[in-house]
Order: C-alpha cells, then structure tokens, then sequence
C-alpha cells in the first residue's frame, strides 16, 4: 500500500505540474483557467496527502528498534524523501497565503520545484525492478519537467511573445489606467485579441522588474489596438504613471477565459478593476449584437467617474443592457439582492465574474447557495 500512494503521489505531482502550462489545448477540455487552476489545486493537495500517507504507512511498517536509522538524514535516498517532504508541505502551506506578493509568492513556491526534483531522486534511489514501475515513473517524470520547461519559458518571455509600444495612456480613477498599445513590428493593427482572454505583460521601461503580469484585454478584437486596464497595487503596476508614451512592452498570449455567444442572457460581475473584460466586450457593440446583458459594478470608496461615464456612453447603443454599480467597503461583502432579481427575469443567464480572487470566490459560492449552477458561474482566473 506504501508503494501505490509513492506512485499516487508522484501522479498527481506531474498532473499539478501540467496542468500550470498555459496553453490553448486546456480550452476544449477544460473550458478556461479557472476549472484549470481549481484542478491544479486539487491535484497538488492530493499530492501532498498522498506523499503524507506514504511516509506514515512506511514509519509504521518500521520495528521501533530501527526508526532511528530511517529518519537518518545520511543516507542519500531518505535524506532526499525527507528534504523533498519538507519542501511539499512548506511550499503547498504558504502559497496559501493571499495577501504576498507574486513575485514573493513565486519565489516561495519555487520549493514545490527542489521538492520535485528531490522526489525523482528519492524514487529513482528506491525504485523497485518492476518494469511498470520504472515505466510508471519515467513518464510522470518526463511530464513533470517538460511542464516545468514551459513554466519556466513563460517566466522568462521567450515563449509566444509579442513586442507593443505604448500609444496613449488614459489616467480613468485614482489608480487605475488605461493603455493602448500597438504592435512594435510593422503592423498597423493589433489582430487577433479578444474581451474575455488575458494577457501577460513585462514592462521594458527602465524602473520596471522583469517580471510578467497578467491583465484582462479590455478591448474588442474589431478595433485597431489593443487596450488594457491597469491598477497601481504592486512593484510595476504601481509605476504605470511613470510610463512614457512609445515605451515598450512584451505581451505574452492572448489565452481565451471568457467566450460565451453573445446570443445567451448574461449577467456581468465585476469587482474594481475587474471590470475591464466586460469593457471590451461593450466595444465590440458596433460590430454585433448581444442578448439581454446585466452589469453591475463594485467599487472602493475612489472617484470612477470617468470610468463609469465610458460604460454609460457604451451601453446606450446596446438594446436590452442595464448597468448599476455599488460602493463596498473592504470590510464589506457585496451585495447579491439585484443579481438574484436579474437572474430570476431571465432565461437561464450565464454568471461571468471578474474581480480579486476572494470576490470571486465569494460570487461564486453565494450563487451556487441561491441553486444557480456551477456550469453558469464563468470567473477569470488571472493567476501566475
């Protein structure tokens, strides 16, 4: 039993590790990032219990008279079982934490890696002459670090990347702006970027990190450039005023999230910033037509007026749209009254969520409480 949890828990390892490639594959299996993120989650924890499972099921199986050799750091397999352990449970613990930064965050969850390659080395050290087990293990193996490969080729830009230079930069609150940017190559448009995908970002402006950020395409694919919406909240984000017109950017992507027909009754939740995929969507008004749409808008206590000036000015050439929005405290929950009221006078709407990750949550299983079903609940997971 010891040695199927070892061989579980390397499975589901290398499911976890595949299933953090951004690729336009997952689409049709998956149906976006956010199903993506949750399975990636759910195979990391089971990861986790598993490699917890085995190692109890092994000191079990020990006579006590021998427990201390097996808890010996100096012998290569059990020190590399151990150490890889420790990384498991330390690095799964604190990517729980919210409130870091990613690039802290990132930097944390590099443990998941060492305890990666620990593990292989652990295994290979103890591996039986079974041929399916040998077997078993390369190809979880050859998964894991071909997905590590990927990960790594995005982090550092080289993989499907477009140079952007900066066309106009729009100041809409207090801290959030707008950016149009066009192709740095000889294009005169930027093709192919839709409301609902997402993009990845390195700012190439002396000041900024290297590092990629994930933003929302709040434009419509019709349109010559594409538009992003930006909140100062961290290192880069927080110097976009600082960003001079012609500067360059990197733009990873685009990958679909959002692509419901716009024949179907929706209802938009945004929350903050959340709000820029649904913006998009509302420029692509002179290029089709949608069904019944409902928006309504949380916000903080900072001004949005021009903000909201552009969605009214949008939504009046869209037949069958209305919009409100609601100021929340952040020690407040948002309010479900009106949605449920929407939802009830249409035809089995669509749910698409856009905001921070515990609004989202919070949306998501509020809805759910109110019997609307999960396969109608679509958030944008802009996750690392």
């Amino acid at each position: 039993m010891s040695r199927f949890f070892a061989l579980l828990s390397l499975f589901f390892l290398a499911v976890s590790l595949v299933l953090t490639v951004r690729t336009k594959l997952w689409k049709g299996f998956l149906g976006g990032f956010a199903v993506q993120f949750r399975l990636h989650h759910i195979f990391g924890l089971g990861c986790v219990m598993a490699i917890v499972l085995h190692v109890a099921l092994e000191v079990l199986s020990v006579p006590s008279y021998q427990l201390g050799e097996y808890i010996s750091l100096s012998d290569p397999g059990m020190a590399s079982g151990w150490l890889a352990l420790g990384c498991f449970l330390v690095g799964t613990g604190l990517a729980y934490i919210a409130s870091w930064r990613f690039v802290i965050w990132r930097r944390w969850h590099m443990l998941l890696v060492l305890g990666f390659a620990l593990a292989i080395v652990h295994v290979i050290l103890f591996m039986s002459s079974s041929w399916l087990d040998r077997s078993l293990i390369g190809i979880f193996s050859i998964l894991g670090l071909a997905s590590l490969g990927s990960l790594a080729m995005r982090w550092r830009g080289s993989s499907s990347t477009q140079t952007f230079r900066l066309l106009k930069k729009e100041q809409l609150s207090a801290s959030i702006y707008a950016l149009e940017l066009l192709p740095a190559a000889n294009r005169p448009r930027a093709s192919g970027y839709k409301a609902g995908q997402i993009v990845y970002v390195r700012f190439l402006q002396k000041g900024f990190s290297s590092s990629f950020h994930p933003f929302s395409v709040a434009s419509c694919q019709f349109e010559p450039t594409l538009r992003l919406l930006i909140k100062g909240l961290g290192h880069d984000t927080s110097r976009v005023p600082k960003l001079q017109d012609g500067a360059y950017l990197l733009v990873a992507g685009p990958y679909d999230e959002f692509s419901i027909g716009s024949d179907i009754d929706q209802i938009w939740i945004a929350g903050g910033i959340g709000i820029a995929p649904f913006l998009g969507s509302m420029h692509c008004l002179q290029y089709k037509t949608f069904s019944k749409v409902r928006l309504i808008h949380f916000v903080g206590e900072e001004d949005n007026q021009a903000l909201h000036a552009e969605i009214a000015s949008l939504g009046q050439a869209m037949e069958g749209f209305s919009w409100t929005s609601y100021k929340v405290k952040a020690t407040e929950k948002p309010e479900m009254a009106q949605i449920v009221n929407w939802a009830r006078d249409m035809k089995n709407p669509k749910f698409l969520v856009c905001g921070p990750p515990r609004f989202m949550q919070f949306i998501r299983q509020k809805l759910q409480s109110f019997g609307f079903s999960r396969h109608n609940i679509i958030t944008e997971e802009m996750r690392p």
